[in-house]
């Protein structure tokens, strides 16, 4: 997967298209498709950035930043995890959806997680074998 490009999971019955977007450069590309100038959010370590209009799909873009005081692989899937949770929220909200019963609500979670920490993955590895040669 290139990381020049989100990678967009698929949305199930989701009412909303959530991606891992990997670098500054697939924010601005995702940007200029949705018409939106909106600044790459790079003052946190990881955010899930919410895009509502009425009458549309919301949609979720998930970044993670490589910084040097989050050291492993671990630190960073659950900076993910936490991020996922905000896109579960945001899709609830689109569901109107105000008490989902625990199994959903976990298998959600579940599921948005695990298709974002393998896009990450699958960006990150990539990136990681371009380095090395």
């Amino acid at each position: 997967m290139s990381a020049s490009r989100a990678v967009w999971i698929a949305p199930g019955i989701f009412p909303a298209h959530i991606a891992f977007c990997p670098t500054e450069a697939a924010w601005r590309y995702e940007m200029r498709k949705m018409g939106l100038a909106e600044p790459y959010p790079n003052d946190t370590d990881a955010r899930c950035t919410i895009f509502e209009r009425p009458g549309h799909t919301v949609r979720c873009l998930i970044t993670l930043h490589e910084r040097n005081d989050i050291r492993d692989d671990i630190g960073k899937y659950a900076l993910l995890v936490h991020e996922c949770v905000h896109a579960w929220q945001a899709v609830r909200e689109a569901m109107r959806e105000d008490h989902p019963s625990k199994e959903f609500e976990a298998y959600s979670v579940h599921y948005i997680s695990q298709e974002i920490m393998t896009a990450y993955r699958a960006t990150r590895m990539k990136r990681k074998s371009k380095r090395r040669k």
